[in-house]
């Protein structure tokens, strides 16, 4: 199982061709789906895959620099994959598994929504009754993508974490969840969807 999950992270990650012919993306699948399957004994070595890699990974996006646009999409796509892939390993951990890397994973999630964060807080309300404008007045869509993962992640994290969430609620959470619902995303459907969720 451990080679398995290595080859998998080396594909997702490493391959100079990743990018190729969707291979990174199917390799983050693939990862995602093996992480949601790992036998019990198993779940020790997702445990440190997450705490010694896939956060780590999470928070080097932050510091990558972004040139152009293609950075920016890259970007954004590494962060949803990273995400699932957290995702599928949250939902089968134990939550003492969870609380080990619980406070510097939803330390993340919350640093990379502060840009969204910014964005939604200069922008004004856009009327419903605008929505023939809402190419001019929403965020890009790849923007809101990123932030839904981002959303899914913190909704699993605070499930599996249960009561020791409140910290997060009271720490962070709620600016999160109030600008995801705020007038510049109403449009966004999914988005604050996801908010509720």
């Amino acid at each position: 199982y451990g080679n398995v999950l290595q080859s998998l992270l080396h594909t997702a990650t490493a391959r100079p061709d990743g990018n190729e012919a969707n291979l990174r993306t199917c390799a983050f699948q693939a990862l995602a789906t093996v992480v949601s399957s790992a036998p019990i004994s198993s779940l020790p070595l997702i445990q440190q895959m997450v705490t010694q890699f896939l956060i780590s990974q999470l928070e080097a996006l932050q510091s990558t620099p972004i040139v152009n646009s293609d950075d920016r999409m890259r970007q954004q796509e590494l962060q949803g994959h990273y995400a699932a892939v957290l995702q599928s390993a949250i939902k089968v951990l134990s939550s003492d598994q969870v609380l080990v890397f619980a406070d510097r994973l939803m330390s993340v999630i919350l640093q990379q929504s502060a840009p969204i964060l910014a964005t939604a807080s200069s922008r004004p309300p856009t009327p419903l009754s605008d929505a023939s404008n809402m190419d001019q007045s929403s965020p890009s869509t790849s923007a809101c993508a990123v932030w839904e993962d981002l959303l899914l992640l913190m909704g699993t994290l605070i499930a599996a974490v249960g009561e020791d969430a409140v910290k997060y609620v009271e720490g962070g959470v709620a600016p999160v969840l109030a600008a995801a619902l705020s007038g510049a995303y109403h449009l966004e459907t999914s988005l604050c969807v996801m908010a509720i969720i």
